[in-house]
């Protein structure tokens, strides 16, 4: 059976694959945001952002896997015109894109205890 003649076709393919791809990577780099920064939120000292090198190289996983998830998005949205949940991925993964990596290089505004 070809994924065209499958009980979702090929546009559904894509869109599972987008948004498991969405839901991995955003809970990726929820880990790697709090291991970077919820030491520094905790105990308002830099010195815990020793991890930073390892976190910026694993990060780059999750921040493939969110390309690769809006383009499955917009494959899955196939120029329908009318919101569905492949317009919903698609914002997901493109937020993901860019916020992503200014949360793990900015962190957070303050310490938690100041």
């Amino acid at each position: 059976m070809s994924m065209t003649t499958g009980p979702i076709g090929a546009r559904g393919t894509a869109l599972v694959v987008a948004t498991v791809l969405t839901s991995v990577s955003a809970g990726a780099f929820l880990v790697l945001w709090a291991a970077l920064w919820l030491p520094v939120l905790l105990r308002g000292a830099d010195t815990a952002l020793f991890l930073w090198p390892l976190v910026v190289v694993l990060a780059v996983g999750p921040w493939c896997g969110s390309v690769a998830a809006l383009v499955l998005a917009a494959v899955a949205l196939g120029g329908r015109r009318a919101p569905t949940a492949a317009t919903a991925v698609l914002l997901a993964s493109a937020l993901l894109v860019v916020v992503a990596p200014l949360a793990l290089w900015f962190g957070a505004p303050t310490p938690l205890g100041v």
